[in-house]
């Protein structure tokens, strides 16, 4: 089967795969039953050397397991299919499950909505302290436009998400478990809030005892208060939600970051071996070889291009991408798809593994199940604007290998297949890669569009191919952590950069948050300067900063505290980072920490191993300052960006820095720079002058 584009490719070897070779063999008993997810004891290879039928009859295993369990489905998706086909209308069960999870995804949205409009405000009511404070407005004004962009995105897909289902109509039937769960809200925004107490988060929480879609979860309840406009309602569920959800991530986190030292663990072997290093950059260079040109006069095509020749493909009676009803059409055509794509891959994988000899890694392919209607809904609402085609992981195969050398010797096969057009990649064995906001998971994913062949002819479909080590996925499959574990913390936006970032200024729900997990990147560039005036204001808001940082939780990466005016107060910040593990990027820059404050700062860096950009600007360091940090710099080899400008350093101090920065690449800066600045004299009339045009242009 070619698709247009061997022109100038390597024929791939058709060969049988070797899962099928063996079908006739004993079986080896892997406990994995019930779900995709239940946990199975590492195989055979990792706890001993397992023979070749071992090893062939618990690949069958597992495989014919996935197959079965697609087979087994075919017949219900293509009934679901005919009914739309029939009556006009998804059947009954579908529809309750899509109304849910709309309700579900509304909810989300609105919590992140609230959420960030909140930040803006502190953002705005920030700008001008920052403006008149150290006359640098340009990170405050970045800091505002991302915000602003923000909070349109996902007001205009909270709006969309709205309109869904009654726009969804009358392919859709959602009135029965609107009314339902209706039934079940109470009357006063009291009473709401106390049963929001009592209910499940979400869903997906391991104590929801019936997930059916006619059971009230606080997210479902936000979403049928925001559907039906009752605003207090919904802010009275909000808030409690947002308590609750503070507290719940904390417990998750403490699990997510056992998984990610354990994910990180396995990096570091694989990435430790002879030869490593080379197989990385193979790997980085591969991926920027995607998307791959297209038929026969290899035309390069975006991801519209690709759409539209899915699109192209698709029969007379698929509807538009934008109806629910597509979504059933493309589940139809998933199962025979899923199996077609495995034995795609299957044959990629075991001519590649045979090419030469010179790499095997016992790797084998498992295909996965077609996507569940109700994520395919929620994933969509939240993400996509509800355009269902956007959606491009419904059919999905793994490749499972035990060697960084074998996952780039299949990437090539693959991208030098003619059975597959590689679309896109995500390379998350990538050195730059950071893992920690998907719970420490990596593995290299390709987005693919191929030919499946059925009645109704050939079509072309996406298809997501997961390729990883067998290491990995054994700790993705663990009980008590895993993916159960990242499903219910995705579920809360755990991992979204609008929910896991802070800009603003202080508060208990700040230090309750960053204490809990839920934060990584916190910004509070001149929030202190109000709480200053008070007595001893800011010093007890760096204690309880530092008690924060030194949460065994704590998973911020990215600290801005500049133009705060901490003074002595700051060396506690640095203090608090010699046994902070989590922040990578510190800015500290305007506090007037002056000689006692830097000499923090050096300690901390001497023993520090995460931290790799240092802001200690403008903070009058003295000589004695910088050289105790050129110090520290001699045995600190991980800090790549340290921005020591205007600190008051003598020349000779100047060149001690710049011979223990010594060749490292990245950026030591030591002289001032000031383009940023209203001006160069403090003059109270230029600065609220130039503060009002500032507040009207970037906040209007």
């Amino acid at each position: 089967m070619g698709n247009g584009a061997s022109a100038g490719r390597k024929k791939t070897r058709r060969v049988v795969p070797k899962t099928h070779k063996v079908a006739g063999a004993a079986s080896v008993a892997v406990p994995r039953q019930d779900s995709d997810y239940d946990y199975a004891p590492p195989s055979a290879r990792l706890t001993k050397q397992p023979t070749k039928q071992e090893l062939e009859a618990f690949v069958r295993n597992k495989v014919d397991r996935a197959i079965r369990k697609i087979t087994s489905e075919l017949t219900q998706l293509h009934a679901d299919w005919t009914t739309v086909m029939e009556t006009g209308t998804i059947p009954e069960n579908l529809a309750a499950d899509v109304t849910a999870e709309t309700l579900d995804a509304i909810g989300t949205m609105y919590c992140t909505v609230e959420s960030l409009k909140a930040q803006k405000n502190e953002i705005k009511g920030n700008l001008l302290k920052s403006i008149i404070g150290r006359n640098r407005t340009s990170d405050v004004n970045v800091n505002l436009d991302k915000q602003n962009q923000w909070v349109n995105a996902q007001m205009e897909r909270l709006k969309q998400a709205k309109s869904t289902l009654s726009e969804w109509s009358p392919g859709l039937d959602s009135a029965p478990v609107l009314a339902k769960l209706a039934g079940l809200v109470p009357e006063s925004s009291a009473q709401i809030a106390a049963l929001c107490n009592s209910l499940p988060l979400a869903s997906t929480d391991p104590s929801q005892p019936d997930p059916s879609p006619t059971s009230l979860t606080v997210q479902r309840l936000m979403g049928l208060c925001v559907l039906n406009d009752k605003r207090k309602h919904a802010a009275a569920a909000l808030k409690v939600y947002n308590q609750r959800r503070g507290q719940a991530t904390g417990e998750l986190v403490a699990t997510i970051l056992k998984d990610i030292e354990s994910y990180d663990a396995v990096c570091r072997e694989i990435t430790g071996v002879p030869g490593a290093e080379g197989v990385l950059l193979e790997l980085d260079r591969l991926s920027h070889l995607a998307p791959q040109p297209f038929g026969d006069d290899l035309k390069p095509l975006d991801i519209e291009g690709f759409d539209d020749l899915v699109l192209s493909t698709a029969g007379n009676d698929a509807p538009r991408s934008s109806r629910v009803e597509y979504a059933v059409y493309i589940r139809k055509l998933a199962g025979a798809g899923s199996i077609a794509l495995y034995n795609i891959v299957a044959n990629v994988v075991v001519a590649a593994e045979t090419a030469d000899g010179s790499v095997h890694g016992g790797a084998y392919v498992v295909p996965g199940g077609v996507k569940k209607l109700a994520r395919c809904v929620f994933k969509t609402v939240t993400k996509y604007n509800c355009d269902f085609q956007m959606c491009k992981d419904i059919m999905r195969c793994t490749v499972v290998t035990t060697s960084l050398a074998s996952v780039a010797q299949i990437v090539k096969a693959i991208f030098a297949s003619t059975d597959v057009v590689v679309v896109r990649v995500k390379n998350r064995f990538a050195a730059g890669f950071d893992s920690k906001p998907a719970g420490g998971y990596r593995d290299y994913q390709i987005l693919v569009v191929f030919k499946s062949s059925g009645k109704e002819g050939e079509r072309w479909l996406y298809g997501e191919i997961q390729i990883n080590l067998e290491q990995m996925v054994e700790i993705k499959a663990q009980p008590n952590g895993g993916h159960a574990t990242y499903k219910f913390a995705r579920s809360l936006a755990a991992f979204d950069e609008n929910v896991y970032t802070h800009s603003g200024s202080w508060s208990t729900r700040t230090e309750n948050m960053i204490t809990a997990g839920v934060l990584m990147k916190v910004d509070m560039q001149g929030a202190f300067t109000e709480i200053g005036k008070l007595v001893n204001g800011t010093a007890i808001i760096v204690k309880k900063l530092v008690t924060s940082l030194l949460s065994p939780n704590c998973r911020v990466q990215h600290l801005n505290l500049q133009d705060n005016y901490l003074n002595s107060d700051g060396s506690s910040i640095a203090i608090a980072l010699k046994v902070n593990t989590s922040v990578v990027s510190i800015r500290m820059g305007g506090n007037k920490l002056g000689r006692e404050g830097a000499l923090s700062f050096a300690e901390a860096l001497r023993v520090n191993r995460s931290i790799t950009s240092v802001d200690l600007c403008t903070n009058n360091l003295g000589d004695d300052g910088g050289k105790a940090i050129a110090d520290a710099l001699l045995t600190n080899k991980i800090v790549s960006d340290l921005r020591l400008s205007d600190n008051g350093f003598s020349a000779d101090t100047e060149k001690v820095l710049t011979a223990a920065w010594g060749m490292r690449s990245g950026t030591l800066e030591l002289s001032k720079p000031d383009k940023t600045s209203i001006g160069p004299v403090f003059d109270p009339t230029v600065v609220l002058g130039k503060a009002k045009r500032f507040y009207k242009n970037m906040i209007s």
